[in-house]
């Protein structure tokens, strides 16, 4: 089964049609058991590196280096969340598309 979208998102599972829209293949959609721990995960990596942000900003404000390990968190920490909670959402759009909602 094919869905038709009129928004450009980067990915293997979108195929570019001959009218230039994207069809987005059901088949690549997140299992609904993994749904729950995707969204957990997304949640703590980004209160951690928010964390790892305030350290940062605190340790800068006193004048001490942070080190590496704080910073790699709050640098590449918010960018992993975001782009898990960006798949949560196209997941949920192409199941909204599909007619597959998960139920509560």
């Amino acid at each position: 089964m094919v869905c038709y979208v009129n928004i450009i998102l980067p990915g293997p599972c979108f195929l570019l049609s001959a009218l230039g829209r994207l069809a987005v293949s059901v088949a690549f959609m997140i299992p609904s058991r993994f749904q729950r721990p995707f969204q957990i995960i997304a949640a703590a990596v980004a209160i951690l590196s928010l964390i790892a942000v305030g350290a940062v900003m605190a340790l800068a404000f006193t004048g001490i280096v942070a080190p590496v390990w704080i910073t790699s968190a709050a640098l590449y920490g918010l960018p992993l969340a975001f782009l898990l909670m960006l798949a949560l959402i196209a997941d949920g759009v192409v199941r909204r598309r599909a007619g597959k909602s998960p139920g509560r």
